[in-house]
């Protein structure tokens, strides 16, 4: 199946506003993710561009690198274009792990919504599925189709219900505690437990209360801290991923060093730098070599370094 320019080789996923191929240009070139509309699906087309206006806007190292726009053609349909990223779905990535994964996978995935969130976007669409885990254990986040603003009127939907937080499904205003609810949540299946509340998201659950952690559940510590991010009510969850963050790190004991050789494998996207950051981290380093030509983003790697560590150390060459 053929996009423009663009080779469909490979079906990633399908649902109902479209289908996710692994593409290739025509004629030779690197492998991409492709992403299209069902032909003359107005609300889906505005979805897929304003996912590719969030790519393109927000300077994150957690979202994948917008490649192409592929305007609706004759055939009605549009497409996006980015970058593929290799990792896995979280549920995929959280099966049967141990304790020390689940740490640097959680971090990882709260240290992507805080850059998000930074940046001025609520994801409002959080899922196992759009948690995408790299080796290390930093996270990407994929499908912004529903992203808005801090305050927002959440006027694309709630995304995928089982995981949105109560306030998406009433249709309150847009809040980055929503995603700490779908997080938590999304982190909450991926270790195989069922939902805290049988009947979500046809009833909503009510009160202040944390969900009890099951009695069998994998790493119940954890899972008790995590269970606070799911408090029914905004006002009594962490008041952002950044404070949740913290807390985590706090209760984890997690390292600089530690965070720095999880960066060591997430893809760049800063300055005029796009790609993998050479970097080789044996455990518990706290330097890191920055090296690339005049120009090439070096200043700009070490300053999202520096923010990410929290205190490591790294030179330019």
């Amino acid at each position: 199946m053929r996009f423009g320019s663009w080779q469909a080789e490979r079906l990633i996923a399908e649902g109902g506003g479209g289908q996710v191929w692994q593409a290739r240009r025509v004629g030779g070139g690197e492998t991409v993710v492709l992403k299209h509309t069902r032909a003359h699906d107005g609300d889906q087309i505005a979805a897929l561009r304003r996912e590719y206006r969030a790519l393109l806007d927000v300077p994150c190292a957690a979202l994948p690198t917008p490649v192409a726009w592929l305007a609706p053609g004759v055939d009605g349909a549009a497409a996006l274009v980015m970058e593929l990223r290799a990792g896995a779905p979280l549920h995929d990535a959280l099966a049967g792990c141990d304790e020390a994964t689940l740490v640097r996978v959680v971090d990882g995935g709260l240290d992507a919504l805080c850059a998000l969130h930074a940046a001025g976007l609520v994801h409002g669409d959080l899922h196992p599925g759009n948690l995408l885990v790299h080796p290390a254990g930093s996270v990407s986040l994929l499908d912004l189709g529903l992203a808005q603003a801090p305050g927002d009127a959440a006027a694309w939907g709630a995304g995928l219900p089982a995981f949105a937080a109560p306030e998406r499904l009433r249709g309150e205003g847009v809040d980055p505690r929503d995603d700490l609810f779908s997080f938590g949540l999304a982190v909450w299946r991926s270790l195989g437990l069922s939902s805290p509340w049988p009947a979500y998201p046809a009833a909503l659950p009510q009160g202040t209360e944390s969900p009890a952690v099951p009695d069998a559940a994998p790493h119940a510590g954890l899972l008790a801290m995590i269970a606070g991010w799911l408090r029914p009510r905004r006002a009594d969850r962490p008041r952002d991923a950044e404070a949740a963050l913290r807390a985590w790190r706090t209760r984890t004991g997690a390292e600089a060093g530690d965070r720095l050789a999880a960066l060591a494998d997430r893809p760049w996207r800063w300055g005029r730098w796009q790609g993998q950051p050479p970097l080789a981290l044996p455990a518990g380093a706290r330097f890191v070599r920055i090296a690339g030509e005049r120009g090439a983003g070096r200043t700009g790697a070490l300053r999202a370094l520096a923010d990410a560590a929290q205190g490591g150390v790294a030179w330019l060459e």
